[in-house]
C-alpha cells in the first residue's frame, strides 16, 4: 500500500497534522478486555496515563501515581477533566 492509501485511512489530508490528544485514548471496548485480561492492572495504567498527560500538558501539581494508585477515589475529577478539555475542544460528551 502506497503513502497516500496510508494516509486516506488514518483519516489526514496530504499535510494536514492532527492534534496530539492529551489524554490517553482508547475504546471502551479495549478498556473493558485489558482490564479483565490483566486482572485490573490496565486500568491503574490508564488511570496513571490520564494524570501524567495532564500533569504534562497542563502544569498540573499532582502526582499521577498516587491518583492512579488510589484511582478509585480519583476516578470523578479525572473524568471531570476530561469532560472540561472535551468541551473545550469543541467535542460533545455523551456522560454527565
Amino acid at each position: 500500500m502506497d503513502k497516500q492509501g496510508i494516509d486516506i485511512e488514518a483519516g489526514a489530508n496530504q499535510g494536514e497534522q492532527l492534534p496530539s490528544p492529551v489524554f490517553f485514548p482508547v475504546t471502551p471496548k479495549k478498556l473493558i478486555i485489558m482490564t479483565i485480561c490483566t486482572f485490573g492492572l490496565y486500568s491503574i495504567y490508564w488511570h496513571f496515563a490520564n494524570w501524567w498527560f495532564l500533569k504534562n500538558e497542563r502544569g498540573a501539581d499532582i502526582s499521577p501515581f498516587w491518583r492512579a494508585f488510589l484511582s478509585v477515589f480519583f476516578c470523578y475529577p479525572l473524568f471531570q477533566n476530561i469532560e472540561k478539555e472535551a468541551n473545550e475542544s469543541g467535542i460533545e460528551t455523551k456522560w454527565k
